[in-house]
């Protein structure tokens, strides 16, 4: 149920782990840090700029053996 605070879809987490993202339009992989994470995207941050509309492949990378890997594509 949305509140009047906060009208997102989907609640955010707050974390801070390890993310790796690759673009399909030109190959390019760079290491960055996941943020927040949500039912409807995540929050990075990376040293190279996304531009609106890019597909990605990401992998978050928790910082612990017990958590899998989280990998996602946008089209």
């Amino acid at each position: 149920m949305l509140d009047n605070h906060n009208k997102r879809k989907f609640q955010r987490i707050a974390t801070d782990c390890r993310l790796s993202y690759r673009s399909l339009a030109d190959g390019a992989v760079h290491e960055g840090r996941c943020l927040n994470l949500s039912g409807g995207g995540l929050l990075f941050k990376g040293p190279a700029a996304v531009e609106i509309g890019y597909a990605l492949e990401v992998s978050v990378l928790p910082d612990n053996r017990l958590t899998p890997p989280l990998d996602a594509s946008s089209k």
